[in-house]
């Protein structure tokens, strides 16, 4: 599947779920509004009142088992589009794991000792220079990259 078909897809699942969400809150107004329709009850055997309360328990019920199963509808559209969403393909624009620390790695080696700049990296490479940033102070934090020193305010080398 496409990235363009994924997309549609979660677009039309997007859409039903709405569609059921305004019908599940259709559903939650008629049953308050049975519920405050409902007579009260009445202790006595034989009151004509007793079987319009029945027939009113019996719609709020019937309401309610309605309501149950949309929610369930919904559950399982959920469902579908996390999975639609955590499947769906790269658009090529975003790097691969682990791509961000080979290519910081490359051009700190290729720098020397002069080192590298996190503005001019970024720019070179088209990252974000926050994840640039981000990533190279976690591995001096971390110590995951042997060598990496700051030898100034967004500027690092890698000694040897």
């Amino acid at each position: 599947m496409t990235r363009i078909e994924c997309l549609q897809q979660i677009v039309a699942l997007e859409e039903e779920r709405e569609r059921q969400i305004a019908q599940l809150e259709a559903l939650g107004a008629e049953i308050r509004a049975l519920t405050k329709a409902l007579p009260p009850q009445h202790p006595r055997k034989n009151d004509p009142r007793t079987g319009r309360r029945v027939d009113g328990l019996k719609a709020i019920l019937a309401a309610e088992e309605a309501r149950i199963e949309l929610a369930a509808n919904i559950r399982e559209l959920n469902r579908q589009l996390q999975t639609l969403q955590r499947d769906m393909p790269s658009d090529g624009l975003r790097k691969a794991h682990g791509e961000l620390r080979k290519i910081m790695l490359a051009a700190l080696k290729t720098a020397g000792s002069k080192g590298v700049r996190v503005p001019g990296l970024a720019k070179r490479h088209h990252l974000d220079p926050r994840n640039v940033h981000a990533a190279l102070s976690g591995y001096l934090k971390e110590n995951t990259m042997p060598g990496l020193k700051r030898i100034a305010k967004g500027h690092y080398v890698l000694d040897h």
